[in-house]
């Protein structure tokens, strides 16, 4: 009897260790509570079991059954978090800031040493181009006897031009080149537009018959280091222009009778204001000097048939050989001529009138004199 009863108590007991523990902790816990007929409302804990610090209460049955003490297992102490370390941020490397590239300095002009020479005006190395019907189409066009640039900013360096130019357009340079005109008009001729720089070219008109109108026509326009011939007046201007560095050759007149001829001149105003002449040589024997007629006149003819002329300097200038009745004159044609200044310029001997300012002209002039040193003033 005694045996059999040990056996069946083994027997629960081992049903119930061999229960998974959430039912072994709901049966200890119901069996519990049937053990408190009037559980406390305020004993919260009562009747609970701990998975985490107490014991199985099926193992302390099945222990003290046994006679074993339960072992109880502590709950592992959580390792003490830490915060990580932050990994400092590198300092970002600083990338150096370039030192810019220096634009280059244009090249410097090269100016005559004294006063311009044939040898040292014009190009300073031969034209490598040739103006063609392309360049006409890029920069303006071609018509008889003329390329016309339209293009504003246009820079024309280099070329050989086989016929005159005219300019419509602001701020166009021709430059280093070599321009044959064979037409009576200008040989470059700004006609409409501001800016014009026409620097180192030689100029050259028509070799024979009606020669060309002039070596360069123009207003509000830089003349520099040019070697002109062959034209009937080398320069015609009026206004804001500059002329300067160059070589006045040979002019060109005709045999035609007064007043249908050349009437050469070096530089020649019919109006105009604020324009410097300076470090120019003139050095012409015109091939006809018939007086009033074809022929050389006056190297700076300002006679103010279109308007008022003010505001002239012409200075250190050389004026070398000249076949000609006047060297410098004024004349009143109607509208006033004053303000101008004609100073320290060079002459030579037995050339006409050196300078010659007619009534109702206003000029200034000092430190002008002639080859040797004597006094022209």
């Amino acid at each position: 009897m005694f045996g059999l009863l040990t056996i069946t108590l083994l027997l629960l007991v081992g049903a119930v260790f061999l229960m998974p523990n959430d039912q072994k902790t709901q049966t200890v816990a119901d069996s519990t509570l049937n053990k408190n007929d009037n559980p406390s409302d305020t004993d919260t804990n009562k009747g609970k079991s701990s998975t985490t610090t107490q014991p199985d209460s099926n193992d302390q049955l099945f222990s003290q059954l046994l006679g074993v003490s339960p072992t109880v297992t502590p709950s592992p102490t959580p390792a003490a978090s830490s915060d990580p370390t932050p990994t400092p941020s590198p300092n970002p490397t600083s990338t150096p800031t370039p030192s810019p590239t220096p634009t280059p300095t244009p090249e410097e002009e090269v100016l005559p040493d004294g006063f311009p020479t044939d040898s040292d005006t014009g190009p300073l190395s031969p034209p490598s181009k040739t103006y063609s019907a392309a360049d006409a189409a890029l920069y303006g066009e071609s018509v008889t006897g003329e390329y016309r640039i339209t293009v504003a900013g246009t820079v024309l360096d280099g070329y050989t031009f086989d016929q005159c130019i005219g300019i419509y357009a602001d701020n166009v340079e021709i430059l280093n080149s070599v321009i044959n005109c064979n037409n009576e008009i200008s040989a470059v001729w700004v006609r409409s537009g501001t800016g014009a720089v026409i620097q180192r070219n030689t100029i050259i008109g028509t070799p024979s018959g009606v020669p060309s109108a002039a070596g360069v026509f123009c207003s509000d326009c830089t003349v520099r280091l040019n070697n002109i011939s062959q034209t009937a007046d080398a320069v015609k201007t009026s206004e804001n222009s500059l002329i300067e560095y160059n070589y006045f050759g040979q002019l060109r007149g005709d045999s035609l009778p007064a007043p249908n001829g050349t009437h050469n001149d070096g530089i020649q105003f019919q109006s105009g204001d604020t324009v410097t002449i300076r470090l120019n040589t003139f050095n012409n024997d015109c091939d006809i000097t018939t007086a009033q007629g074809g022929g050389c006149n006056t190297v700076i003819f300002m006679k103010s048939e279109s308007g008022p002329i003010s505001n002239i300097t012409i200075e250190n200038n050389f004026f070398e050989n000249w076949s000609s009745f006047f060297i410098i004159r004024a004349t009143n044609g109607g509208s006033a001529v004053d303000g101008i200044i004609i100073k320290d310029n060079l002459f030579s001997t037995g050339i006409g009138t050196p300078i010659l300012c007619q009534a109702n002209t206003t000029c200034i002039t000092s430190g002008n004199t002639y080859v040797g040193g004597a006094a022209i003033d």
